[in-house]
């Protein structure tokens, strides 16, 4: 019998990490969000050959966020999560060799205790919105978006999260031409 996966699930375990990045115990989602324990995350973006990003519109708050994203298993790795996480949120399967390793950074989100290292990876992908199969428990809607757009986006309050903010700023816009 499948199991459906709880999005966000408050008893998931997820490893503890020190700041550089090896585990040093683990403990579940609430229990990391309760006490602000550095803890991993991974973020996806895909990028058509048209230079758009695939967005996704979170169903918990409504803000604009990576194509996909998520804490994952202590036991998992930054690569099999991105895989797993765009098939989950999206329904896109790629390998791991798809992924483009952009970058590794600390996050925090001021809303909740949520201290992360994050690592972020680009999808370079055709992939049409009529064909995604999207989680309908954790996603509204997906869209792509130029980087003019998203300059735009960026500048109205309670747009994207402050978390994609962050990696759109620092690591991809005026980047995307390079991929």
């Amino acid at each position: 019998m499948n199991k459906k996966k709880i999005p966000h699930d408050p008893n998931e375990v997820l490893a503890i990490v020190n700041e550089k990045d090896e585990v040093i115990g683990k403990a579940t989602r609430k229990e990391i969000h309760t006490s602000g324990v550095l803890h991993r995350e991974v973020c996806v973006y895909v990028l058509n050959s048209k230079k758009e990003l695939l967005m996704q519109k979170r169903k918990d708050n409504g803000y604009w966020d990576d194509s996909a994203s998520g804490h994952f298993p202590f036991d998992s790795t930054y690569e099999d999560a991105a895989v797993r996480e765009l098939f989950e949120e999206l329904g896109i399967k790629i390998q791991k060799e798809e992924l483009i390793f952009i970058a590794k950074d600390f996050f925090n989100a001021t809303e909740k205790i949520n201290n992360r290292i994050g690592q972020v990876f680009l999808v370079k992908k055709d992939v049409k919105i009529e064909e995604l199969k999207i989680d309908p428990d954790e996603v509204m809607e997906a869209k792509y978006f130029n980087e003019n757009k998203i300059k735009d986006m960026l500048t109205k309050e309670n747009c994207i999260t402050g978390m994609t903010s962050k990696i759109l700023k620092k690591y991809l816009l005026g980047n995307l031409d390079k991929y």
